[in-house]
């Protein structure tokens, strides 16, 4: 207010200057991270394949025309990235199997998603950030490590992502988080334990000791739904083993069949792991890949070829 009594109009402050700008390169750091996402995911559509994803999709084939995972059609993979090729069958057809690819960058933004809506982070613009830093991330090793593919380990890693930022983060940050993502972390842990039971060791070591936090601060009932949630996981995977599977068959491809062929050379233990933290700047670490291997041409054919191969169109 004035000397003479008028309301003069206030000049805006440094913090609301400071915050549009602040707006402005989040918007930008936005927009790079989305649009390098994209160009990853675009090219990722037609990149290299591996013998894996080939037979993941003719599983799906095989599932679409009435054959039983493990019985009639045996692989030593989890069942969940078979559901996948299955869904994807059962919605598009196998006209464009390269197709299937796409579920990745769906699953990539659901994970995203659950990032930006956690309850370890209050401020709307941390949860932009720190979902905008995930798609960045991840779109930088996109095509690196393959998480493009119809493989098992990408689908994993991202319902871990969602089990960690909707429930484990929360409550180390010490906060109880409620009932609906509760439920959806509960069913997040049971379908990565059905990508891959070598995951459940490592999940159960992550997921106990923030039930155990919850138990003490009398979080019963963010328990009782996650609980819930892994449960009503189980009671569908039940229901889909029941009609298009066999889980005698899952235990002996999927769990003793690894435990058997796998494990022997695999040489993974304590001291394994510790040594693979240790910065490694040997740089025949890296292949670079050709341009002859990366065409579109030679991934469209390892990746569909055993599917022309039963007769689908090509």
């Amino acid at each position: 207010m004035s000397r003479n009594g008028r309301l003069s109009p206030r000049k805006p402050s440094v913090f609301v200057s400071g915050f549009g700008f602040q707006a402005v390169i989040l918007s930008a750091f936005v927009l790079s991270c989305l649009t390098f996402f994209g160009w990853a995911c675009r090219k990722g559509l037609w990149f290299l394949s591996f013998c894996d994803e080939g037979e993941h999709l003719l599983g799906g084939r095989m599932l679409n025309e009435g054959g039983r995972l493990y019985v009639s059609y045996v692989d030593s993979h989890g069942p969940v990235i078979f559901m996948l090729s299955q869904f994807y069958g059962a919605l598009f057809g196998w006209h464009f199997p390269q197709g299937a690819r796409l579920f990745l960058p769906a699953l990539a933004l659901m994970a995203a998603a659950c990032i930006s809506v956690t309850s370890a982070l209050s401020d709307v613009r941390h949860r932009v950030l720190a979902s905008t830093v995930f798609i960045g991330g991840i779109a930088s090793y996109w095509l690196m490590d393959a998480f493009y593919m119809v493989s098992f380990y990408p689908v994993a890693g991202f319902l871990a992502v969602c089990l960690l930022a909707l429930f484990v983060v929360p409550v180390w940050f010490g906060k109880t988080p409620s009932t609906l993502p509760s439920a959806l972390a509960g069913m997040c842990l049971i379908l990565i334990l059905a990508c891959a039971y070598a995951y459940g060791p490592g999940m159960l070591l992550i997921v106990i000791p923030a039930l155990w936090l919850l138990a003490r601060k009398q979080g019963g009932r963010a328990i009782k739904a996650f609980a819930g949630g892994a449960g009503l996981a189980v009671l569908l995977l039940g229901l889909w083993f029941w009609r298009y599977s066999d889980f005698g068959s899952f235990v002996a491809f999927h769990i003793l069949f690894n435990q058997i062929a796998y494990a022997p050379f695999i040489h993974f233990g304590p001291k394994t792991f510790l040594l693979s933290l240790l910065p490694s700047f040997r740089g025949k670490s890296f292949i670079p890949l050709s341009p002859i291997s990366s065409s579109p041409h030679r991934s469209r054919c390892c990746c569909t070829g055993a599917l022309t191969e039963t007769g689908s169109p090509s």
